[in-house]
């Protein structure tokens, strides 16, 4: 995955998931994982405030049961 230029950013997050899956509990981690992880240098700041526009969409399949299928 490319790198996200200095400055301000737009992300647009899907998560399919079945009919019983609480899709609103995942939206927080999904946004973090796109940071370096628990190995990050010290003093690491995700920088959470760059992001002004997030578009999060939850397509609902029954197919999947217990699955998550995540577009970013």
């Amino acid at each position: 995955m490319p790198a996200v230029s200095p400055g301000l950013a737009t992300m647009e997050l899907s998560l399919t998931t079945g009919p019983r899956r609480n899709w609103a509990n995942l939206s927080k981690p999904l946004i973090d994982a796109f940071g370096p992880g628990r190995r990050a240098a010290p003093g690491f700041h995700p920088h959470h405030d760059r992001i002004v526009r997030l578009g999060l969409h939850h397509p609902v399949t029954s197919g999947i049961g217990h699955d998550v299928t995540i577009d970013a």
